[in-house]
């Protein structure tokens, strides 16, 4: 298993930031999905525990691949299908490159026709 130092280190500090913004209030669900060595897992189901999802993002270390198109389609599904709130959201945060993207970019593409994307 790898450390939280680089650029996992900096992808921890900006979710935990991010949760820590002010943005989310109560009332706002988060879920965190993770890839490890090309699995992507959903560790928390959507929730209004942010503290929850704090800690899970706090224990995490990079392993294997970066299916990250994989990852946006499966994620970006289960946010329009079982996300209740009025607005929704997805938040990529990565500490690598993408594998694997292959025709899952394809379907990335296709969603961002129905949202939208907002890059920072």
């Amino acid at each position: 298993m790898g450390e939280n130092t680089g650029r996992m280190a900096k992808a921890i500090k900006a979710a935990n930031a991010m949760l820590d913004s002010g943005r989310f209030t109560e009332e706002d669900e988060v879920s965190l999905w993770i890839f490890r060595n090309g699995v992507i897992q959903r560790p928390v189901a959507f929730t209004h525990n942010h503290a929850a999802v704090k800690e899970a993002i706090n224990g995490l270390t990079p392993v294997g691949g970066t299916p990250l198109a994989k990852a946006i389609v499966q994620s970006g599904s289960y946010l329009y299908s079982q996300g209740r709130g009025k607005y929704k959201a997805l938040v990529v945060l990565t500490d690598g490159e993408a594998s694997g993207v292959g025709a899952a970019i394809k379907e990335v593409r296709s969603m961002s026709r129905d949202i939208k994307i907002q890059m920072q």
